[in-house]
């Protein structure tokens, strides 16, 4: 199960990147208005947030393996 999990984040990452890069290199915007500057900031904001889930997820892994080898 938790290895689904992490699959579903890595691909919601692999999302919020091409959305960022294709937002960056957008050929109709020559500088950065203050709409695409925030939602630059959003997408920053969510990477983080994806981060931090899959770091949980590895840790609670990591936990489970170290439990079952003791037991």
């Amino acid at each position: 199960m938790r290895l689904r999990q992490l699959m579903t984040l890595r691909q919601h990452m692999s999302d919020v990147l091409m959305t960022l890069l294709m937002d960056m290199n957008n050929p109709k915007i020559g500088k950065f208005q203050s709409s695409q500057s925030g939602q630059l900031h959003s997408h920053a904001r969510l990477l983080s947030d994806l981060n931090q889930e899959i770091d949980a997820e590895l840790v609670n892994g990591a936990s489970m393996i170290k439990t079952v080898a003791q037991a």
